[in-house]
């Protein structure tokens, strides 16, 4: 479209400023014999007569210059089918000849005229069509220049209609469907993410980039992770040194828990790019879950050796250390994580658990405090604190904490269990056997709500209700010697001796140790590019 534009704009500047004078008619004193001309000399002064035409000549005057230069026009139409079929042959036609022939044919001044014409036809419509694919050539690169720029922009919308705009110029441009496909992709439009890779691939079935980007949709997005291996395999088959591809291959047999095969695939990426430092992480988080840990420490201490501000892998690291019992050194990196990103609440959950492994209940507060600074609706921080403080015995705080935590999260059984156990030390029965009650409703096997709840009712003097709950918690866990035990209490309570001691298996008491969550496997589950 721009060289067209420019065409039409060198043209009409000719048009305007070129030489305009028209060269003076000789004054015919007598009739000559016409000229017997080569071959070149027809050519000059056809194309003399051309840019006179063109310049303004009219018939009268094109006729004229015939006469003046006493040229044969039978001569000059055989001479001009010659020259005509030779333009022709020529790879590149030229336009404004071609135009200037056709001006002289509508002139209409005999038979030169008619082949003159009819010669600048076939020489537009071969020009046609060499400009037809320029143009769409050039309005298609004007589209995608112009989608570009709204992609790196942030106008995903925008970028989308250019590309389509492209499309329609050139259906065939396998990148232009692949960076639709892309901006679609940030946009959220998954499905239609994955169309749009797909005809890509259609077009060029070896394009590995389209190849592993369907993947990453697959993998991060839609969670067909089946797929997205199989569409990493694609990529792999046809360029199989690509590391970020069996990166992203082992990120989805992770998500599958197939961590060993993923462990595989990490290790190929590392053959490839042995400072890929997201490998490492990845790699070690496999380890942890396949419960090897010492070689989990050892893989992240592989990523944090080519990236020592890794914050991530600080933090599995710990998690690796509390696992082995290592409760102070996994302290120490999650505090090197938090160094690096203080705002990282994960961290500061992971650094309060590993001290409620060494009993300082006060720190690990605080450390859940911090956490709940940066992530306020980080129900399990909520939770977690509130067990430290019904340890601490400040239980009104313990209850307002559960009640944080079951405000963001009112389905969570042992938030509802804990908070009963704190009004029950508050002596707040009948509150407490309702939220025993909520934690059962929620998870009717839940045997330690049940066990609670009997405990509550033996101390509110109904035994009878005390050991039916007794007897529920025993049906879901019969080797409970604790819930056993307490039924033996109930039944003593109530005079019967004999099945007392028949029920008394344990006396040992038995402290609640509240189900905890740790943040410790913080891997780059998501694909990369």
């Amino acid at each position: 479209m721009l060289k067209r534009l420019w065409r039409w704009l060198k043209r009409s500047f000719q048009r305007l400023f070129g030489d305009k004078q028209t060269r003076p008619l000789r004054e015919q004193t007598k009739v000559e014999p016409p000229k017997q001309l080569t071959g070149a000399e027809y050519e000059s002064l056809f194309l003399q007569l051309l840019t006179e035409v063109n310049d303004g000549l009219s018939r009268g005057g094109a006729k004229g210059f015939l006469a003046a230069n006493r040229i044969n026009e039978a001569n000059l139409v055989e001479w001009l089918q010659g020259f005509g079929e030779r333009l022709l042959a020529l790879p590149t036609p030229n336009d404004e000849l071609a135009k200037r022939m056709v001006r002289l044919g509508e002139l209409s001044i005999g038979e030169v005229s008619i082949v003159a014409y009819d010669i600048g036809r076939r020489l537009e419509g071969g020009e046609t069509n060499r400009r037809g694919a320029e143009d769409t050539e050039e309005e298609e690169e004007i589209w995608l220049n112009q989608s570009n720029e709204q992609y790196m922009a942030g106008d995903f919308v925008g970028a989308i209609a250019s590309y389509d705009n492209a499309l329609k110029f050139k259906p065939d441009d396998y990148q232009a469907w692949f960076y639709r496909g892309l901006a679609l992709d940030n946009l959220g439009q998954y499905e239609r993410a994955i169309v749009s890779y797909d005809n890509a691939l259609k077009l060029k079935p070896d394009f590995s980039k389209a190849w592993n980007h369907k993947g990453i949709v697959l993998c991060d997005h839609l969670q067909r992770y089946e797929e997205a291996i199989a569409s990493f395999h694609k990529a792999l088959e046809f360029k199989s040194d690509l590391h970020q591809v069996w990166y992203n291959r082992g990120v989805a047999l992770s998500n599958l828990g197939q961590h060993e095969e993923a462990i595989a695939s990490y290790d190929s990426a590392l053959k490839i790019k042995p400072d890929y430092h997201e490998a490492w992480n990845n790699r070690g988080v496999a380890l942890y879950k396949l419960g090897q840990h010492e070689e989990a420490i050892a893989s992240y201490d592989s990523a944090l050796k080519i990236k020592p501000d890794y914050h991530e892998t600080w933090n599995n690291r710990g998690a690796g250390l509390s696992n082995l019992g290592q409760h102070e050194e996994a302290i120490a990196s999650y505090d090197s994580a938090l160094k690096i990103k203080p705002d990282y609440h994960e961290a500061w959950n992971n650094r309060g658990h590993a001290l409620r492994k060494l009993g300082q209940f006060e720190e690990v507060i605080a450390s859940f405090d911090n956490a709940l600074k940066i992530k306020p609706d980080f129900h399990q921080a909520w939770y977690i604190r509130g067990v430290m403080l019904d340890n601490l015995g400040q239980f009104e705080e313990a209850i307002a904490s559960f009640d944080s935590a079951l405000n963001i999260k009112p389905d969570d059984h042992e938030a509802w269990n804990n908070r009963g156990i704190a009004l029950a030390n508050l002596r707040e029965f009948e509150q407490a056997i309702a939220s025993f009650d909520k934690a059962i409703k929620i998870k009717p096997d839940d045997h330690e709500a049940w066990d609670k709840r009997g405990v509550v009712l033996d101390d509110l003097g109904r035994f009878e209700q005390a050991i039916a709950s007794y007897d529920k918690a025993i049906k879901i866990k019969p080797d409970d010697h604790k819930v056993w035990n307490n039924r033996g209490v109930a039944l003593r309570n109530l005079g019967k001796s004999e099945q007392a001691i028949a029920s008394h298996l344990t006396t040992m008491p038995s402290k609640l140790n509240p189900t905890t969550t740790t943040f410790g496997t913080t891997g780059v589950w998501r694909c990369v590019i």
